[in-house]
């Protein structure tokens, strides 16, 4: 299950960052440079996060993600860690 949000793409990423700006507008910069259209955040359930992370590879663990849609595409943003 997955649930959309009113929060923007910015405000999201500087949520996951902790308010690194730089960070923030770096990625905007790349994402923005082809993707015009208005975009969606949805955020997926504990549930599916846990399912995902299950099924991790070797030190590596599944912190959080969401999904971007926008007219054509749907782009997934995973965080974790290697250790």
């Amino acid at each position: 299950m997955i649930e959309e949000t009113s929060k923007s793409l910015e405000t999201t990423l500087l949520d996951w960052f902790l308010n690194e700006k730089d960070i923030v507008e770096s990625i905007l910069y790349w994402f923005n440079l082809n993707i015009k259209d208005e975009k969606k955040i949805y955020f997926p359930t504990d549930f599916i996060i846990h399912i995902l992370d299950k099924s991790r590879k070797h030190f590596y663990t599944l912190e959080d993600l969401f999904f971007v849609e926008c007219n054509q595409y749907v782009f997934v943003f995973l965080l974790g860690n290697n250790e």
